[in-house]
């Protein structure tokens, strides 16, 4: 039998005891002290392992495996603040990796802020890209209302409301040393591909491996063939109200859940206003910062365009069927 009017989901998604697990690891994200490694020092283990992964062949799994832990330091152990890493991801997307030397990819890795300036500021197309970037940049520390749609079963929900948002590269490994491990061992053994010079196969690898949380926040973003998402993701989307109301939310499922962060947690895209205009939340979303959330009928994602509400009905339109979470 259905759960959601109008939308069959036959099953949840979630399964309690792998959840835990997932919000677990996000947490231990989040909280693991760093011992933070110099910029020097970065840049000389980024260079490194991107030729390991190069020369190492995909059936070598005992060598890929020693690789690991130091990937997973280097994507953790970042100087750079959530803002800092919002404006360097938007710049590269504004500018285009074709611009970008595999030397300043290493150096961004790095983590080097008055390096990485200057790595923007040395012409007049990348400054461009730095400015435009840094609009989206927020300072203040205020607490920000964003929204969460997704498609779930209401055993799903009761779940989130206990757990609170894990991302969804941990809901399918549930541990972070596996998503690395596969996430590494997906592009290894480059070398055998026929790609071109090395030179090009180490850039290449540069933008794809979780060499620093630039190329976490990369994958978020990424999509493949046919509409196809990442599955190595270590963030949660969110949007604002009115990007639910310009689109209709034809694309944020059965359920909506409202969200209060501070504003520096949350990392803008460069598409304002555009159907990409997300927030993203990197590691974890707890369960405190969930203030409400609502079974969304599908027909209401279904009426013509000109017969929805504005801007100024839209939540008001879902306020009786708001649920207040318990503090």
């Amino acid at each position: 039998m259905s759960e959601i009017q109008g939308t069959e989901i036959r099953e949840p998604k979630l399964k309690e005891s792998d959840y835990k697990i997932a919000v677990e690891e996000a947490r231990k994200l989040l909280e693991t002290p760093k011992e933070t490694i110099s910029p020097v020092e970065r840049k000389r283990l980024v260079s490194k392992l991107i030729n390991e992964v190069y020369i190492t062949p995909q059936d070598h799994k005992d060598a890929l495996k020693s690789l690991m832990p130091s990937f997973v330091r280097l994507a953790i152990d970042y100087p750079l603040s959530d803002q800092q890493i919002g404006k360097v991801v938007r710049a590269q997307r504004i500018l285009g990796y074709k611009k970008i030397t595999t030397s300043e990819l290493i150096a961004i890795h790095g983590g080097d802020w008055e390096e990485i300036n200057r790595i923007f500021n040395a012409n007049a197309e990348r400054r461009g890209s730095w400015e435009q970037a840094e609009k989206r940049v927020v300072s203040n520390n205020t607490l920000q209302t964003v929204y969460r749609g997704m498609w779930l079963h209401n055993a799903d929900v009761d779940l989130i409301l206990k757990y609170g948002f894990a991302p969804a590269g941990l809901g399918k490994y549930l541990t972070i040393d596996q998503m690395v491990l596969d996430w590494i061992s997906f592009f290894s053994g480059a070398k055998q591909w026929g790609m071109g010079d090395t030179q090009e196969s180490h850039k290449f690898l540069a933008m794809q491996l979780p060499l620093s949380p630039v190329n976490l926040l990369h994958q978020i973003y990424a999509s493949g063939a046919f509409g196809t998402s990442s599955p190595f993701k270590l963030g949660v989307s969110t949007t604002t109200i009115e990007n639910l109301e310009r689109l209709k939310g034809r694309f944020f499922g059965n359920y909506l859940f409202r969200i209060h962060l501070p504003a520096t947690k949350l990392i803008a895209t460069k598409n304002e206003g555009q159907q990409e205009d997300e927030h993203t939340v990197l590691y974890y979303i707890p369960p405190s910062a969930i203030t409400g959330h609502t079974h969304v009928p599908e027909n209401y994602w279904k009426s013509p365009i000109d017969t929805l509400p504005p801007h100024s009905r839209f939540w008001d339109l879902l306020q009786s069927k708001l649920i207040r979470n318990k503090s």
